[in-house]
């Protein structure tokens, strides 16, 4: 290669190679990890309505929705029956639908950068909607009343 040429795309190359390096700063400082729920601790308490298949499969779904809670991590998540009739009787009083409401508590990272919850913060008794749909448990709503 002769020098001309070299001098000619040393400064394109030099301007690639600077924007690569911001890009690659950029997405290590803005890293947020998925929402773990690995480590959650699990109680469910006894049901006279559902089953242990009834219960995997709503976590299943909890932990597929939780995932995208960048920067959370579940600490709990519970299932007490007469905590779910009162709250399913109140808000859902008049629905023909099966309702679960399991309940779930998790922290947030410090800086999470408007992902929608407060940075360092702990949230208590995050509510889990589940309704059966097609034979299967689905989030129909999630949050804090």
């Amino acid at each position: 290669m002769n020098k001309s040429l070299f001098s000619k795309i040393k400064i394109p190359l030099v301007i690639i190679g600077v924007i690569l390096v911001l890009f690659a700063a950029t997405e290590i400082l803005t890293y947020m990890p998925k929402g773990k729920f690995e480590n959650a601790e699990i109680s469910i308490g006894a049901s006279n309505v559902f089953s242990q298949s009834d219960f995997e499969q709503a976590e299943k779904a909890i932990f597929a929705e939780f995932k995208n809670y960048d920067g959370c991590e579940m600490l709990s998540l519970v299932y007490d029956e007469s905590m779910s009739d009162e709250y399913k009787n109140y808000f859902y009083p008049n629905y023909d639908l099966e309702i679960m409401v399991l309940y779930s508590d998790f922290k947030t990272q410090k800086n999470m950068q408007g992902n929608g919850f407060n940075d360092d913060c702990l949230y208590r008794e995050w509510k889990w909607i589940m309704v059966k749909n097609d034979g299967e448990w689905i989030v129909r709503d999630r949050g804090l009343p």
